[in-house]
């Protein structure tokens, strides 16, 4: 199996996605994301980077310190047997939502953990062409400008680029 690991700016748009192998630990998927982050050149411009219960207290402190960045773990300490949502980190899960409208992304047709990130990556990039016009128009205070979407041309070059990879 496969886990998909989104990391969202403030507006719930991804800012980084990677496809990890389901025995992935929490620890290390957050690292792996923070250490895309940092390849990008994005950990300048970060902050906080909050995460869930899955990540360890020992864990988030550990990446903090070695990415540059607070690192604070948000979820609800007592265990109670309703659903209440997190402040922050309904963002997270909108997000999830969103990309998992993605056709492609509603199954899982990968062989490789590289070639699941580029098509996880490529919804993030139509999702992100999608709702720009819309937030931009809301901060505007204007009409929105009609949404954009990847043509096939785009998807085949993606489907080009990730032949081969490691195993999920």
């Amino acid at each position: 199996g496969a886990k998909r690991v989104v990391a969202v700016d403030v507006t719930g748009l991804p800012v980084a996605a990677l496809v990890v192998p389901a025995s992935t630990h929490e620890n290390h998927a957050c690292d792996l994301v923070l250490q895309h982050l940092a390849e990008q050149g994005a950990t300048e411009r970060l902050e906080l980077a909050l995460v869930d219960h899955g990540v360890t207290a020992a864990a988030a402190g550990r990446l903090g310190r070695r990415h540059g960045v607070e690192v604070r773990r948000v979820g609800w300490e007592d265990k109670q047997p309703v659903f209440r949502p997190i402040r922050h980190a309904w963002r997270v899960e909108v997000a999830h939502a969103r990309l998992g409208r993605s056709r492609r992304l509603a199954k899982s047709f990968e062989n490789t953990t590289c070639s699941a990130t580029a098509w996880l990556q490529v919804a993030c990039v139509a999702d992100i062409l999608r709702t720009m016009p819309k937030l931009t128009g809301r901060l505007a205070g204007t009409t929105p400008a009609p949404a954009i979407g990847l043509r096939d041309g785009a998807l085949s070059a993606a489907r080009a680029c990730v032949r081969r990879g490691p195993a999920l």
